[in-house]
This record gives C-alpha cells, sequence and structure tokens, in this order.
C-alpha cells in the first residue's frame, strides 16, 4: 500500500505528498481499502488520496482548496469532492457509514477556527466510524519546534474526551523511529514486487510494527478510531 500510494503522488507530481513515507496516512488508506462500506466521506480530503483507495460505493471529499478538489477530479472522476467549511457540513443526520478527519482538527485549532464545532458536525453526520489522525507534537520527532508550539498542539486526549461518551474508541500511536532507521527501510521495501509483497502481507506486518498504544508518547502521529455506540440496525 505504501508503494501504491506514492505512485498515485507521483502521477499527481507529488503534490500535496505528506513528506514521511510511512505516515500513519498510509495506514489509513490501507484500512478504507480493505473494509467494504457503502459510502466515505473525507473532511479536509486534499487531493483525494484517501478516498481513491476506498472500494465505498459513494465517495465523497470536502476541502477549503479548490486547487486541491480539482486536481482531485482529474484522479478519480468517480469522487464527489465539493469546496465547504468543514464547521458546517452541508450533509443530512446519520448518513455516513466511514468519515475521515485526517490532521483536520488540529488544522483548524491552528488556524484559530472552532474545532469542537466541526467535532460535533462530524458526529452528527456519522452513521457507524469517524476515524482521526494528527500529529503527536510532544513526541521526541517534533522536538525542533518551540514547546509553546507543541504544548499548544490538538491532542489525542483532548478529543478523546469529547468523543468516549459516544463511541468505542480504539487510539494508538504511529511511527515512533527516527528517519536514519525508517529511510533505508523504505528504500528496501519499496523495491519489493507488488505480487510477492501481498503474498507475504509486508504491509499489513509494516503498520502492525508501527502502531502501538506505547507509541502514543513517542510516535510521530497517532490514531483514534471511534465507533458509534447504540447503533441502530
Amino acid at each position: 500500500m505504501n508503494k501504491k500510494i506514492l505512485e498515485i503522488f507521483k502521477s499527481l507530481e507529488m503534490k500535496g505528498f505528506w513528506g514521511n513515507y510511512f505516515d500513519s496516512r498510509f495506514y489509513i488508506g490501507y484500512l478504507v481499502s480493505k473494509h467494504k462500506t457503502n459510502n466515505i466521506l473525507d473532511v479536509g480530503c486534499g487531493v483525494g488520496i484517501l478516498l481513491h483507495l476506498s472500494n465505498a460505493k459513494l465517495k465523497v471529499g470536502l476541502d477549503t482548496s479548490l486547487e486541491s478538489v480539482k486536481i482531485g477530479k482529474k484522479l478519480d472522476p468517480y469522487m464527489q469532492l465539493i469546496v465547504g467549511d468543514a464547521t458546517k457540513l452541508p450533509f443530512k443526520e446519520n448518513i455516513f457509514e466511514k468519515i475521515l478527519a485526517v490532521q483536520l482538527l488540529s488544522d483548524l485549532k491552528n488556524l484559530g477556527l472552532d474545532w469542537k464545532k466541526c467535532l460535533e458536525e462530524l458526529k452528527r453526520v456519522s452513521k457507524y466510524e469517524i476515524i482521526f489522525a494528527g500529529n503527536n507534537r510532544l513526541s521526541k520527532h517534533h522536538n525542533y519546534r518551540t514547546w509553546e508550539d507543541r504544548i499548544s498542539y490538538l491532542n489525542h486526549d483532548e478529543q478523546y474526551e469529547l468523543l468516549k461518551n459516544d463511541f468505542e474508541i480504539i487510539n494508538f500511536g504511529y511511527d515512533p523511529h527516527s528517519k536514519i532507521i525508517m529511510y533505508p527501510f523504505k528504500k528496501i521495501i519499496f523495491q519489493i514486487p507488488d505480487k510477492i509483497s501481498e503474498f507475504f502481507m509486508i504491509d499489513k506486518i509494516i503498520f502492525f510494527l508501527l502502531r502501538s498504544k506505547r507509541y502514543l508518547k513517542n510516535g510521530r502521529s497517532y490514531v483514534l478510531i471511534c465507533k458509534k455506540r447504540n447503533i441502530r440496525k
């Protein structure tokens, strides 16, 4: 999956590349490609890489950038991409089976926007599941930032507290290893032919090794997989 996502970025001339070859978004791309669902919403979708990987029948993306939306339309004309406000989602309640909010809430907070209102909107339109991800600025991998910047950045605990009453949550840290270790590892992994990689489930093994609750402290990022409580069938 990592190799496939990188090839998609290359086809877009690396427009919007995440900058880390083992970013948690590669793992989320793997998840949405494996789990079947009728519809999916990606809020803050960018050029729509994660949506493109999903096998959902209806793929909807929302972003503030018209340029990103135009690029996404070229990548996958079947995606329904719109420009909009993440704090005022133009959708009915309980409509999306899977929602992605990757690097979204922290970006809103950094811009001085109402990230809590966005969170309430995501909960409102969610039918089953929301997947959140963000950077872990308190990790040693972000020690180049000022301490004030690091402690003011939105962390997973703040989101967890606002979600725990409505959702069952699996939360974990991701990618705890230094770039010195991971970059040569990437060079080796990306040379393996796709058929061999799929047969030996290499992507699955990599993702398993990179994610753990233990990495909530030292991982570069965090992921919260939130499944709605008391779902009516």
